[in-house]
């Protein structure tokens, strides 16, 4: 028993494919420390906790690697197309979040939402604050208030994102998602989201608009 389990971890290990990084990128450990500071450091100074996150709000991304390698490169042209195009690799690597639940699953809580790992922690957060912000005690309760829910979802939305059209469509398409197909709601309506944009488009900001760090947390 313990073997046939060992085998079949095994098995789902080596079928597991390794997201790519900045340091498969060819030439990455020949790269000046200014380009690989600022490539690296876009994953939290955008407020995401992986790549498939930056990748998935790119404009953001490359805005903030470049206002980063400008800064810590002197301002060196070759250093900064280095930076950029390091980038545009990684995330060329990446295919764009598409994860669904599978049938028959239930997401009991938002964090358990497929793509919830890639989402920015301003939207976890924006999220997972409406269950005390509305005085429920659970997300039946949440669902059930949803006209309710949605304004305080919005509100913080574009407060923490700092209006980033993308992230309020993304809060809003998981907030719909799973309150859709959450046992015992029978209330619920939809939250209208913008059209001018969809989820795993990224839209445009400047340099230096980006959130503080937050981590997203988990089963909330």
């Amino acid at each position: 028993m313990h073997i046939l389990f060992f085998f079949g971890c095994v098995s789902l290990l080596a079928l597991a494919q390794p997201t790519p990084g900045p340091s498969l990128w060819p030439g990455w450990s020949n790269a000046p420390y200014c380009v690989q500071d600022a490539v690296l450091s876009v994953v939290y100074g955008i407020d995401c906790g992986n790549w498939p996150c930056v990748c998935d709000h790119s404009s953001i991304g490359e805005a903030d690697v470049l206002s980063r390698a400008i800064s810590s490169c002197s301002s060196d042209q070759q250093d900064i197309a280095t930076a950029t195009s390091i980038f545009n690799w990684v995330c060329s690597q990446i295919p764009r979040s598409t994860a669904s639940l599978l049938p028959g699953v239930t997401a009991m809580y938002p964090s358990q939402w497929p793509g919830w790992s890639t989402i920015r922690a301003c939207v976890a957060y924006a999220i997972e604050d409406v269950v005390g912000d509305i005085g429920c005690g659970d997300w039946t309760c949440v669902c059930e208030h949803s006209i309710t829910a949605a304004a305080d979802l919005l509100s913080r939305a574009s407060s923490l994102c700092l209006n980033d059209e993308l992230d309020i469509v993304i809060a809003t398409s998981v907030f719909n998602g799973f309150c859709s197909q959450l046992p015992g709601v029978t209330g619920f309506q939809a939250v209208p989201t913008p059209t001018a944009y969809t989820y795993n488009t990224a839209s445009p900001t400047s340099p230096g608009t980006t959130p503080a760090c937050k981590t997203p947390r988990t089963g909330i």
